[in-house]
């Protein structure tokens, strides 16, 4: 009379569903806690005592027991909820026990213990048998069906078939139910089947266990082979029937011996090298190489000679492109696949990664930190641990839950009396008769008008043409020992009333409360902390003045005491000067107005927010004589002059225009509420702009966040490669642009070797440029703990420091480019000294030398820089001859580069462009002397020719 198909599918896709709530067996312990005399003195309904219900269900996690923390790039984490430290409920519900036990330790209980446990209710005793009959006795009753595997699941659904009455013309499907079942639970399961069939069920199961196969009364078997090879029906009899027959099934059904184990073969010896035969990219002309797995393997030679194209068109590019060939065809689209390689035959490549020279000015918007993605790890750190502070009041920001309400009102003086407000909205034109009658019939007797009390079923003098404050009154109670129950009832009654603030009014004072992520004292909301509130490339993070950049452009007027000193109105009319008109006079005046700004001010007394709005522009119209106009700012008609205005006028301006520091974040590019997020006591602004050898023992010092300790362990791993190669005197908010090339590559490095991966293969191409020999050794020792680490490099350098550590050298030559492509030597360092063919073995061993010259050049004019102070330069005095041949040397870092770059380069070109051609020239960080004997800059550097 009915069919019943059983499968392997889930019981249920969301961690709210369990084994009892499937078999309804919850449904019966739900009515079990609500005839309980607690219960019925509270009216709870069963829905109270269901985690899928609002009522009754923690406020937090809302019945789920654990909350979801977005890790952003990472996967996602599952963690306790820490308001019902998992157990789904709110206190209330779980105040209601049942032989000492609430809702909450009956879903903790074992199959085996509840069987036990409610041995007094037949009903709930009963659905629990079978499923200890199924062999499920071990599984807790609030067990996630997402962690059921799919022979449990159908042994969970063989339970519930078997609790409902049977007919005896039942018909059941079961798709291999032994799937996952250990012998013992397979002698369970065949004892259910026999007993189905025994009250006169038919049991059809598709099934590989032999033996399970032997215990049926009949056996259809179907082959021989599969897919078009099958398909046939092979027989159909008993077990000891199918047993006599030539068919697979017959010929396991029989008895055999048991089969020898069969002795393993040789192993297969690992690869000691990566080999390659026949290479012939580009000029190189058929070499053949070995390459020692985890060594240090370097190519040298003169440039031209073939080391990029062996090292990464050949090495790397065929590892790339096997790495590619693994993905699906859909993710193969969307990489960019590197040429094939001229070459006959490479064995033994591993997981390639390349790490190239990359020069470039860099992205303002990036920093040491998202460079080394160091900062990417930290956002996750604050969004998971930080505690926020309210920008306004500086009060801690945090979710609010009704429990927390009762117990800061339990602390008020006893005999306090309490208003529970709700706000009550009137719509425009809505009749007040009509809300007023709507609250009476659900049982509500006061309301507050603007501060004053009064009885809804007397008049109530509302008047929709004033500005009113409207409460409705959800109780009236008096502090005292007992009242938290009826309190909480009160305060869950407001919240369910209305998504907004409610209010709890005492003689003293009004307190604003909101269950949300919110100040206590004012509740102001904020949204919740999430990884993109700390990203300042985002909109949700970043700082709406600056735009996440942390400076803006224009005019630094805080560097000048004589204009801060004068008031906003004094400046525009020295800005003016004979251009002021009345109107224009008029139109600043009302925007100062309408911005609430004082014009007899000195702006070094204005608030950051009205400075701001002065340099920067007010995007709040402005009325003037029918006319609709906007502040656009002085700073924004500087750039304008700047890049329209007449060349007297840019010649002016120019000079005054930089990157200032952001008024509103102070260079931390982030929005206030991000801006006020501490760990352990430290904002991430403050954090980032700490050296990086402080940033590390800060995060070495954190206490265990075991929820997030893999990005602790990130932290930690990156932030030690940075100081051990030399970097630790920078921060991660130093922006990209402002590196100088020997930071630039060592941060380039960190980003990919700090990671800590092993089995791989590197490929680096000159990691050594642009570092001082002290730099240097530290980068040596940081490649060569990456070769411990179980990884194969390969390297094309020229640095002798750096040869020295190498395992394996590969000297490529004669010379460049159709004379070279040739393997002329490769060995040990000590090898290469004594081969005749080897033009670096000649050099590294004296045999050659680079030329000296005897006689210094002398110059008596110089170009000098005086009290250099940017960046990091500590008001220094330089003087370089002219017409001789000088070098900037130093430890990477120093100051060079601000020093010829960003000091001397900008002043000559200043000079150059000026027409008073003044020997002498001020800039921001220094001052200039000597230019007039330059008519002519030429500025070399690394940056690809054609940008």
């Amino acid at each position: 009379d009915k069919v019943i198909a059983i499968d392997q599918t889930p019981i249920g896709r969301t961690p709210r569903s369990n084994p009892s709530t499937y078999i309804k067996v919850f449904d019966d312990i739900r009515d079990l806690f609500t005839k309980l005399p607690e219960s019925q003195a509270a009216g709870f309904k069963p829905g109270r005592f269901s985690f899928n219900v609002k009522e009754g269900s923690c406020t937090e996690c809302g019945g789920m027991g654990q909350i979801r923390l977005d890790m952003d790039f990472l996967e996602d984490v599952w963690a306790p909820c820490p308001l019902c430290e998992g157990k789904r409920f709110d206190p209330q519900t779980l105040a209601i026990n049942y032989k000492g036990k609430n809702i909450h330790n009956v879903l903790e209980m074992t199959i085996d213990a509840a069987f036990e446990f409610f041995e007094a209710i037949p009903t709930i005793h009963h659905k629990l048998s079978v499923l200890k009959e199924v062999g499920l006795g071990y599984m807790t009753l609030g067990q996630s069906s997402t962690t059921v595997s799919g022979g449990e699941a159908q042994r969970i659904k063989l339970a519930r078939e078997i609790i409902r009455p049977s007919t005896g013309k039942t018909l059941y499907l079961l798709d291999e139910p032994t799937t996952g079942l250990h012998f013992h639970d397979i002698r369970k399961l065949i004892a259910i089947l026999q007993r189905l069939v025994d009250q006169g069920n038919t049991v059809l199961v598709i099934e590989h266990n032999i033996d399970l196969i032997r215990t049926t009364d009949w056996i259809i078997d179907l082959g021989p082979e599969g897919g078009k090879g099958g398909g046939k029906l092979l027989g159909a009899s008993t077990p000891e029937q199918m047993a006599k027959k030539k068919t697979p099934t017959g010929a396991a059904l029989r008895p055999r011996p048991r089969p020898q184990s069969r002795p393993h073969g040789p192993e297969a010896k690992p690869l000691g090298a990566i080999t390659t035969v026949g290479c012939n990219q580009n000029n190189l002309k058929g070499i053949s190489a070995s390459i020692p797995r985890g060594k240090i393997s370097i190519c040298t030679g003169p440039s031209g000679s073939g080391k990029s194209s062996f090292a990464f068109e050949t090495i790397y590019a065929e590892g790339q492109r096997r790495y590619i060939d693994s993905l699906s065809p859909y993710a193969r689209q969307f990489v960019k696949q590197m040429p094939k390689p001229k070459v006959e035959e490479i064995e033994g490549l591993s997981p390639a990664i390349s790490i190239e020279q990359k020069h470039h000015a860099g992205n303002p918007r990036s920093t040491i930190g998202t460079m080394t993605e160091i900062y990417d790890f930290l956002r996750l750190l604050y969004a998971h641990q930080g505690v926020a502070y309210c920008p306004e009041s500086g009060e801690k920001i945090e979710s609010i839950s009704k429990e927390s309400v009762v117990d800061h009102l339990m602390t008020l003086p006893e005999k306090t009396r309490l208003h529970i407000l709700t706000p009550i909205k009137v719509s425009r034109g809505q009749p007040f008769e009509e809300i007023q009658t709507a609250l009476i019939q659900q049982g509500f007797l006061r309301v507050r008008l603007n501060g004053e009390y009064f009885e809804l079923d007397e008049g109530v003098p509302y008047k929709p043409q004033r500005k009113n404050e409207l409460f409705l009154v959800v109780d009236r109670i008096a502090i005292r020992p007992g009242v938290e129950k009826r309190l909480f009832e009160a305060i869950e009654q407001a919240s369910q009333l209305t998504k907004e603030p409610f209010t709890v009014a005492t003689p003293e004072e009004d307190l604003l409360f909101n269950l949300a992520f919110a100040v206590k004292k004012t509740g102001k909301t904020y949204p919740p902390l999430t990884p993109h509130t700390f990203s300042f490339n985002a909109d949700e993070g970043m700082c709406p003045d600056c735009l996440g950049l942390g400076f803006q452009w224009g005019a630094n007027l805080l560097i000048h005491d004589k204009i801060m000193a004068l008031s906003s109105y004094a400046l525009i009319e020295k800005l003016w000067k004979e251009e002021m008109t009345t109107v224009a006079e008029e139109v600043f005046l009302a925007f100062l107005e309408t911005e609430g700004i004082d014009p007899d001010t000195p702006l070094y007394a204005l608030p950051v927010k009205e400075l701001q709005l002065l340099l920067n522009g007010s995007k709040t119209p402005i009325q003037y004589d029918g006319m609709t106009l906007t502040w656009v700012g002085i700073n924004h008609a500087f750039s304008r002059i700047a890049k329209t205005g007449k060349r007297q006028q840019r010649e002016t301006i120019m000079p005054l225009l930089q990157e200032t520091p952001c008024l509103s974040c102070q260079g931390e590019r982030l929005n206030p509420l991000a801006r006020g997020v501490e760990v352990n006591g430290l904002t991430l602004g403050k954090l980032c702009a700490l050296p990086l050898s402080e940033t590390l023992s800060f995060i070495q010092k954190l206490p265990p966040f075991p929820l997030i300790q893999d990005v602790i362990d990130q932290l930690t791993s990156r932030l030690s490669f940075l100081n051990h190669i030399g970097l630790d005197y920078l921060s991660l908010s130093r922006s990209a642009p402002t590196l100088s090339g020997g930071e630039t590559q060592r941060i380039h490095l960190a980003r990919q070797l700090g990671s800590g991966l092993t089995g791989c293969l590197y490929v680096l191409d000159e990691p050594t440029i642009g570092l001082h020999p002290h730099n240097n050794e530290r980068l040596n020792e940081a490649l060569i703990h990456l070769r411990e680490l179980g990884n194969t490099l390969l390297m094309v350098e020229h640095d002798p420091l750096t040869l020295q550590i190498a395992d394996r050298i590969f000297d490529f030559g004669p010379k460049a480019g159709r004379l070279g492509g040739e393997l002329v030597a490769e060995g040990t360092l000590a090898e290469l000294k004594k081969n005749k063919n080897s033009l670096t073995g000649a050099y590294l061993s004296g045999k050659k030398t680079l030329p000296q010259r005897k006689k210094r050049r002398t110059s008596k004019t110089f170009l000098t820089i005086k009290n250099a102070t940017k960046h990091n330069l500590k008001n220094i005095t330089v003087a370089i001859p002219t017409k001789t041949l000088t070098c900037v040397t130093g430890v990477s870092g120093s100051g060079k580069s601000t020093l010829i770059s960003d000091l001397l380069r900008k002043g000559v070109q200043s000079h150059l462009a000026s027409r008073s051609k003044e020997d002498t020239i001020t800039l921001d960080g220094g001052e200039l002397g000597g230019l007039s004997a330059f008519n002519k800059l030429s500025s070399i550097d690394h940056n690809p020719i054609g940008t």
